[in-house]
């Protein structure tokens, strides 16, 4: 009887250690299901008109998808880098290129490793190459006269991670809804022991903006509950060529990109990087 008592509380003990190796082997997987969820609807190949499909080679393995818009190689190009539960079509669906096109510049959308078309994992790393890659395709192949990077959500993380970089010449910076870095975020939502626990990316932005020196607009909603405004603010404060702090009211996590004042001063701070 005493030997089954032992026995029992050996098995115990057992599970409890291989559930503890197996999270531990398994936490890559469990940050890249929370931090990448993939929508599930799919993009395809040939994109709507006006818009042209645009392959970006980064590695063997990996090719990314792009969809853009070329109205007059004279104008600025925005490239847009989308937010982690979105895909080119969701972004489609949502207007998102009818606004661009408003702005009178040319524009590209960037579908992440995993996402979409575009072959590979989500990861920090795999997100800044593809960037990176995709910013040197449009200068060899279009030469612009200047390049504005707009990233919202976790793509602000991404565009400020590509512009820190000097060999992507970028003129001007657009971002949406920042976060400070990921483990700030994280920890805004999950208990600290988790987050240092779980975390294995990084998006540290607030580490790098101090380096970023050329014209910064920064676009927060008053009522985000996804990246508390407070993280836009705070970003702000370290960028040596910020252009302007827009806080919207009213505006949550979801719904900036839905609010005309947002496009009205994306729009104004285009105007700076027209060819005269």
């Amino acid at each position: 009887m005493f030997y089954m008592q032992k026995l029992g509380r050996y098995k115990w003990l057992l599970s409890l250690i291989l559930l503890f190796v197996l999270v531990i082997l398994m936490r890559e997987q469990i940050v890249r299901f929370l931090l990448y969820p993939a929508p599930s609807i799919q993009v395809p190949h040939i994109p709507p008109e006006p818009l042209q499909n645009l392959t970006v080679s980064v590695s063997e393995d990996l090719q990314i998808q792009c969809w853009y818009h070329l109205i007059d190689n004279n104008h600025p190009w925005i490239i847009f880098f989308h937010g982690n539960g979105e895909n080119l079509q969701t972004l489609w669906l949502a207007g998102m290129f009818r606004e661009f096109e408003k702005l009178g510049a040319n524009y590209l959308a960037v579908e992440y490793p995993g996402y979409g078309n575009s072959s590979g994992s989500a990861r920090e790393n795999t997100l800044l190459e593809s960037a990176q890659a995709v910013v040197k395709k449009i200068q060899s192949e279009f030469q612009p006269q200047s390049i504005v990077l707009f990233g919202w959500s976790l793509g602000a993380a991404v565009a400020i991670q590509t512009a820190v970089n000097p060999t992507t010449r970028i003129s001007g910076l657009i971002l949406a809804s920042p976060w400070l870095s990921l483990e700030a975020i994280a920890k805004e939502h999950y208990p600290d022991w988790m987050v240092n626990f779980l975390l294995t990316e990084r998006y540290d932005s607030f580490a790098i903006a101090a380096r970023v020196s050329i014209p910064v607009l920064i676009i927060h909603g008053s009522r985000d509950e996804i990246i508390p405004v407070q993280h836009g603010r705070q970003l702000s404060q370290q960028f040596p060529g910020l252009f302007q702090f827009l806080e919207i009211p009213r505006a949550h996590h979801g719904d900036l990109l839905a609010f005309p004042q947002t496009w009205q001063t994306i729009s104004e701070f285009i105007l700076n990087f027209r060819a005269e």
